[in-house]
């Protein structure tokens, strides 16, 4: 659907805008990266793509180092995974 390889250098380059300042300041991955993809993407197949890398930045923000040792980022994990998958679904039929 989207082959075009300047689309996909745009997302990525706006993944890694989004990333960056995740790693500077501790959130606004979407709040960068999302209006970037938004600009050559549907908004809302932008969100969908965004799902994965902001669930892959909150776990490994967490620094699982010593095993799964820190539980009590648990229920945190669970209500986002839940979160994702209902508004993802949200995001398609509204």
């Amino acid at each position: 659907m989207y082959n075009d390889p300047t689309i996909v250098v745009i997302i990525i380059l706006a993944v890694l805008a989004g990333g960056l300042i995740k790693g500077t300041l501790g959130f606004g991955m979407p709040m960068v990266a999302l209006p970037i993809i938004a600009f050559v993407i549907p908004a809302t197949t932008a969100m969908i793509i965004l799902c994965a890398p902001i669930l892959l930045t909150n776990f490994l923000q967490i620094k699982f180092k010593q095993g799964i040792s820190s539980y009590r980022f648990l229920p945190m994990i669970l209500c986002l995974i839940i979160g994702l998958l209902v508004g993802a679904r949200l995001i398609l039929e509204i």
